[in-house]
């Protein structure tokens, strides 16, 4: 289901604008949600900077990709994308990468990795998730290789599963 917002040049209307298309997500019916492509059409040639605040998770998980200094040019498409999901994406990168030091057979630093709801406790350090808030979790200073020691320890893993994970943690670390 296409949506269009124009994106008027002042900043009441840019918002007035947001609203309504924010407005319009929401109140996509279930079965369609995650087929939903918005348009944002910009009416003038130099680059506008929409802005979007906390994240807002639609139907079928979706939540807007709009950080706070994206340049968008004339005609530009805004694509809200599907929700991360645990148990389809994230448990397959932790089965192949971190399960050996962080499963049910050895649990470093008391972490498991292999099961939901073991990885939102976390371990000794506490949770290493901050549902929302990528740059704040833990899990994502060590795999981005921020905090010592570095994981894993080895060989950092590779960028699409850092932005699989990151993209779930930021969608709102759901199951």
């Amino acid at each position: 289901m296409p949506l269009a917002v124009s994106h008027p040049a002042s900043s009441a209307g840019r918002i007035a604008a947001l609203l309504i298309l924010i407005l319009a997500l929401a109140a996509t019916p279930k079965s369609s949600a995650s087929g939903v492509e918005v348009v944002l059409r910009v009416p003038f040639d130099e680059g506008a900077v929409p802005r979007v605040g906390p994240r807002v998770p639609f139907e079928k998980g979706a939540v807007p990709r709009v950080g706070p200094r994206v340049p968008f040019e004339k005609g530009a498409v805004l694509r809200v994308a599907p929700r991360e999901r645990f148990d389809e994406t994230v448990a397959a990168v932790f089965r192949e990468r971190c399960v050996r030091c962080h499963g049910p057979d050895e649990a470093s630093g008391g972490l498991r990795l292999d099961d939901y709801d073991a990885v939102m406790r976390g371990g000794e350090r506490g949770p290493v998730v901050m549902p929302g808030n990528a740059r704040s979790s833990l899990l994502m200073r060590k795999i981005l290789r921020h905090d010592k020691p570095a994981m894993p320890p080895r060989k950092p893993l590779p960028p699409s599963e850092i932005r699989s994970i990151r993209a779930w943690i930021e969608s709102g670390a759901g199951p």
